[in-house]
């Protein structure tokens, strides 16, 4: 990574400007024209000059507590430029976390001294004059208020590591961020770039902005905006919100309570569920994890349902729907519309009462075995012969036929040319098939 440096007249600038804001006076008159000795040297009775005689308690903790040291300050204003590499040794050599004493003595409720605490990356950027571009930027929520390096907090190159605590308000810049809430119910907002949001412990609210970002709310019952671009929000435990705006949204759903809300024409989106689950409007498509034996049903839109490893049941509802059960014996509807009944493996389908069954084959539908090899004995994947209601004929080609049996019809598939049923498909009620009704 290049190097950075620290504008000493960003920084400079910058101070008087926070300091202007947190303390409501107006310093830039006061500093412009002091020499560097001269603000070093006189600094705190500039501060109480500035403030009507009043109390320059952060530069006195700041100077007590070695967080700054006078003389490396002295040679950075004397030098001009601060490289971030020795900014270690500016403060004096000590760890950074222990800005968090400084901080707690000068502000008796956080960084503003407020209920909450408000951080602003780009004007964390216009305070350093560091173009924060090459810095990863994350923000992690902890007890006490404390600016600190990665790891050992001695490299400000790879990381810069913001904690905060409570409830906080922390907003992202132009850049990929990673911001982390912790503990508290916090308001987080990436802005432009791709970021990830995580709102830990509490009720949070997490706004990706724009660009593909990644929403976690982790505990509580958290909501979460995408914003544009093509975003994925998981709200964790807890009865969450989730509303993705513009892009192909992708939204994790593992509580029975939450709540995935599309816009119109807002993308092609899909959710992911751990439990049984309804698509709701302008969603098209869904995936159930894990394996346990849970159901999906579509809307009105061509959704795309996809089972787990467990015994599932799958409906389409209107639309031209493509279903996968996958694993296990699985209960598949297609509802209204020409709808394709997808197999992507020969373990898709058992045998018996492990067949996967069709409850609704109507004109238009299609059972799709294109995925299952039918001669898994020659180079790349071979088509399956459809052969009506004749019998297996074993020479090593794969083919399909089938028969009624009571009141269904049973595909059976010979996946392997042996002559022997490898997999089947039972199909509720009487129906006259024919190559057409396959896609092989």
């Amino acid at each position: 990574m290049e190097r950075q440096s620290l504008s000493l007249d960003g920084l400079l600038d910058g101070v008087v400007d926070l300091l202007d804001d947190l303390l409501g006076g107006d310093l830039g008159d006061v500093v412009k024209d002091l020499s560097p000795g001269d603000l070093i040297k006189d600094l705190g009775k500039t501060l109480e000059a500035a403030l009507g005689g009043g109390d320059s308690k952060l530069l006195d903790s700041l100077l007590d507590n070695k967080v700054i040291d006078p003389l490396k300050l002295q040679e950075v204003l004397n030098g001009g430029d601060l490289d971030l590499g020795e900014l270690q040794d500016l403060l004096g050599g000590a760890d950074l976390g222990h800005l968090e004493d400084v901080l707690d003595d000068v502000f008796d409720n956080g960084l503003l001294g407020l209920g909450e605490t408000e951080l602003d990356l780009d004007a964390l950027g216009d305070l350093t004059g560091v173009d924060l571009e090459a810095v990863v930027t994350y923000v992690t929520g902890l007890v006490g208020a404390v600016l600190k390096t990665a790891g050992e907090a001695t490299d400000l190159e790879d990381l810069l590591d913001v904690v905060l605590a409570g409830d906080d308000k922390l907003v992202g810049d132009s850049r990929d961020n990673t911001i982390h809430g912790g503990a508290g119910d916090d308001d987080i907002t990436g802005k432009s770039g791709a970021d990830t949001l995580a709102g830990d412990e509490g009720d949070d609210r997490l706004n990706g902005g724009g660009g593909q970002d990644r929403l976690l709310g982790g505990d509580g019952s958290d909501v979460l905006i995408g914003g544009g671009g093509s975003d994925s929000l998981d709200g964790g435990s807890g009865a969450d919100v989730m509303k993705g705006g513009g892009g192909d949204d992708l939204y994790t759903v593992d509580d029975a309570g939450d709540v995935v809300i599309e816009g119109a024409n807002g993308g092609r989106d899909t959710v992911e569920s751990r439990i049984s689950y309804e698509l709701g409007d302008n969603v098209e498509r869904l995936t159930l994890l894990g394996g346990r034996d849970i159901d999906g049903v579509g809307n009105d839109l061509n959704n795309r349902l996809v089972g787990n490893r467990g015994d599932n049941e799958l409906s389409g509802g209107a639309g031209k729907d493509i279903i996968l059960g996958g694993r296990g014996a699985d209960v598949l509807s297609g509802g209204s519309g020409d709808d394709i009944f997808k197999f992507g493996d020969v373990h898709d389908s058992g045998i018996g009462k492990k067949a996967d069954v069709i409850v609704d084959f109507e004109d238009g539908d299609r059972i799709n075995l294109k995925g299952v090899d039918a001669n898994p004995n020659e180079p790349n994947d071979q088509a399956f012969d459809f052969i009506g209601k004749g019998d297996f004929s074993g020479d090593g080609d794969g083919e399909i036929r089938y028969s009624f049996k009571g009141g269904d019809t049973l595909v059976r598939i010979d996946a392997d040319g042996d002559g022997e049923t490898d997999m089947s498909i039972r199909l509720e009620g009487h129906h006259k098939l024919d190559a057409g009704d396959f896609v092989l």
